[in-house]
């Protein structure tokens, strides 16, 4: 790097000694080199100019000069290099004023779209990160618009239930409803997600014909409904079976140069995302995710690894409702962190709740989470295959280990062998055992086993991607 440094003080190949002086991070200290980057700013070669303005982002008091070369710089690519060397510097705010009118007069500029959506990028998140910039929220009533709830794949007739007063179709996904007020249908449990379709659906996947839907859709008359009129914030995300960043980099920039006076492309605190959704193979579908926190499931501040996803532990209890018995006594033997116990206690109140797990770090998430509740689950350290107890439950619900899960095979067929043989002695005769498995043939192997004990009442095959789960529901003879 001293070379460099000696070649840039001298004049002496001043772009090879700018790029490798770029990759390092320089002696800030060193303030004949910072004297000297500072004139090469007004350097003939842009690409000098270009280099000098990422490196002199290091320093941290350069915020005025970056910014006054900025302003007279006629040469486009270079420009985005200011705003580069700008982002890493503290105290912008006393410059926010000029950068907003700088982003301002890009939004509206003749100039080259590509070099001014570069800049953009840069200048909307400075902007977002050094102003008191709120989320917008939805207002509590609005003009109407259809709303996608997914959920699992056969499984809309639950939603069905809760949106029976508004107007609804069921489609593949889930259900399209269309509402005046968006906060009433967040609070429903057993969806996954809660989509605004844009109006552009079943598109091919490339920047034409997603340009060519979206510049013909409803996209700004929802979000008017939604918030007001009003200039977005939004960042794009992609729903794809095969990751494509270009696209959506490229789909990024086509937006700015069609919509950049009311659209800005951010990375983060947006006011919603735009999904780019492939729905069926070779075609998407695009949507508004509004950016408002999930308040269905506060509780769950905690998880691990395997932990399920709290719709899915929601759908599970609605499906094991018709079995429940109130104010009964509940165990989960392998309870990870509390989900379906906690979800159990919300449909049905319960005189006693119990969760085991082989792994105390589950345990003490579990107890966290349950701690945010009002409701009263106990939570033990220990392996469900050796745990007994002095009364006798009146249901099991929970999720069963996979193969993934479990060290190996042998493993996993004798912690369900071992389970299977235990519920007798765990659940009262005409009691009932709600199991969410991976492992269908450990299942039947094991009921085929304990036919004298155990009647399988219902079997509910879940889709999810390409793994078939399945909701037993047992009742013990």
């Amino acid at each position: 790097m001293m070379s460099a440094i000696s070649n840039i003080l001298n004049d002496v190949q001043l772009r090879d000694s700018l790029i490798q002086l770029k990759q390092e991070k320089i002696n800030i200290d060193n303030l004949e080199l910072k004297d000297k980057l500072v004139s090469l700013l007004s350097h003939e070669d842009p690409k000098v100019r270009k280099s000098t303005a990422i490196i002199l982002g290091q320093y941290n008091d350069m915020m005025a000069v970056l910014l006054q070369a900025y302003m007279k710089e006629e040469t486009e690519y270079v420009k985005e290099a200011y705003l580069k060397g700008l982002e890493t510097q503290d105290g912008l705010e006393t410059f926010i004023d000029i950068l907003k009118q700088i982003q301002s007069d890009l939004m509206s500029s003749d100039a080259d779209k590509k070099h001014v959506s570069a800049q953009l990028k840069i200048l909307n998140m400075i902007i977002i990160d050094h102003t008191d910039h709120d989320i917008k929220n939805i207002n509590e009533t609005h003009l109407p618009v259809d709303v996608l709830l997914t959920t699992l794949p056969n499984y809309q007739f639950l939603l069905e239930n809760e949106v029976k007063s508004y107007p609804h179709k069921t489609v593949s996904q889930g259900m399209i409803v269309k509402t005046e007020s968006i906060h009433e249908l967040k609070k429903i449990k057993y969806y996954k997600d809660l989509l605004i379709p844009i109006g552009a659906s079943l598109v091919e996947p490339n920047i034409d014909a997603i340009m060519t839907a979206l510049s013909s859709s409803k996209l700004f008359t929802i979000l008017e409904r939604l918030y007001g009129e009003d200039i977005y914030y939004y960042k794009l995300v992609e729903v794809l079976r095969e990751k494509n960043g270009s696209l959506i980099t490229r789909l990024a920039d086509a937006m700015q140069e069609t919509f950049g006076e009311r659209l800005l492309n951010v990375k983060k605190k947006q006011d919603f995302d735009i999904v780019v959704k492939e729905v069926k193979k070779g075609t998407v579908s695009l949507y508004i995710r509004i950016n408002e926190k999930d308040k269905r499931y506060q509780y769950r501040k905690e998880v691990i690894a395997s932990s399920m996803q709290p719709y899915i532990a929601a759908v599970l209890v609605k499906l094991f409702a018709p079995y429940i018995t109130e104010d009964g006594s509940v165990y989960d033997p392998f309870c990870g962190v509390g989900t379906l116990l906690i979800e159990r206690n919300r449909l049905a109140n319960t005189k006693f709740s119990l969760g085991t797990d082989i792994f105390n770090d589950a345990i003490e998430t579990a107890k966290k989470n349950t701690a945010l509740t009002k409701y009263k689950i106990n939570y033990v350290h220990k392996d469900c295959t050796r745990f007994t107890s002095d009364t006798l439950f009146d249901e099991i619900l929970t999720d069963m280990p996979t193969l993934a899960q479990a060290k190996d095979e042998d493993s996993l067929k004798k912690t369900y062998a071992s389970f299977f043989t235990h519920i007798k002695d765990l659940v009262r005769q005409d009691g009932y055992v709600g199991i969410y498995t991976l492992e269908a043939m450990e299942v039947a192997r094991n009921l085929k086993a304990n036919r004298n004990d155990l009647e399988l009442v219902v079997d509910y095959p879940i889709k999810r991607g390409k793994n078939i789960y399945h909701f037993f529901v047992f009742k013990v003879k």
